[in-house]
């Protein structure tokens, strides 16, 4: 019975969040997190069905759509940083390529250690993906609350909402699916409520956060963040000049 309340208390207020966006036309603003909650409310739905009537077949339903809904959600962290740095192209260039490259490795890690063993591998590759990305994206999400807070960049309600909710989440995952990986089957139970409850409660942040759209504001003085990145950018081009000349003449010697 608690399954099914926390279940439909999360089903519903996702839908409203969808609802709202799609109503206001937030989701303009935010179209990575949109379609991320498109996917999380339709396997929501697919799974409590399934749990319901075919019960047998949930197992492997669950670690499936686990796989998708993890890697799309990277999307959500992707989306944080393009609206905090927008107006900072250096410095979202660099971030584009770090967020990117890493979500890549740990996906291709997960695929290879899915597709070549048992298909017991494939529960053992989600829950080691899940908690690896999820790792991932809570030392990304680290790094860009310090880049805000050092260069006090200004973000809006709607911003500092969805990175409150996501954090919540991200780290109660990252604890439960650690002790998932310790205790094994025996602390299903308990992660199952967990992560029911841990995104329950990132939904009723998110909702009130994103329920007018509210701007970042403009930075009342010049932030010095695309000056560091064109000073960091200069000297890479250096050491990489630097290291190609070192390589022809070696190469000529």
């Amino acid at each position: 019975m608690a399954t099914y309340i926390l279940w439909g208390a999360e089903l519903i207020l996702c839908a409203s969040l969808v609802v709202v966006l799609a109503g206001k036309n937030l989701f303009r603003k935010f179209p990575f997190f949109f379609l991320y909650l498109i996917l999380v409310l339709a396997i929501g739905l697919i799974r409590m069905y399934v749990y319901a009537f075919k019960l047998d077949q949930y197992f492997a339903l669950y670690w499936y759509t686990q796989f998708l809904s993890v890697a799309v959600g990277h999307a959500v962290l992707w989306e944080i940083y393009q609206q905090s740095l927008r107006d900072y192209p250096g410095t979202l260039k660099i971030a584009r390529v770090l967020v990117s490259t890493l979500f890549a490795g740990a996906l291709i890690l997960a695929l290879v250690n899915a597709f070549t063993g048992e298909a017991s591998a494939l529960i053992r590759s989600s829950v080691a993906f899940e908690r690896n990305l999820r790792a991932l994206q809570g030392a990304l999400l680290t790094l860009l609350l310090a880049l805000i807070g050092h260069y006090a960049i200004p973000l809006g309600r709607n911003l500092w909402g969805l990175i409150l909710g996501y954090g919540f989440y991200i780290g109660v995952s990252v604890v439960t699916l650690t002790l998932r990986s310790y205790l094994g089957v025996s602390f299903d139970v308990w992660w199952h409520y967990l992560q029911l409850s841990s995104y329950l409660i990132a939904l009723s942040i998110w909702l009130p956060a994103l329920w007018v759209y509210a701007p970042n504001p403009k930075p009342d003085v010049a932030i010095r963040l695309e000056e560091d990145y064109e000073i960091l950018a200069e000297r890479t081009y250096r050491a990489i000049g630097k290291a190609r000349n070192s390589l022809l003449r070696l190469l000529e010697s």
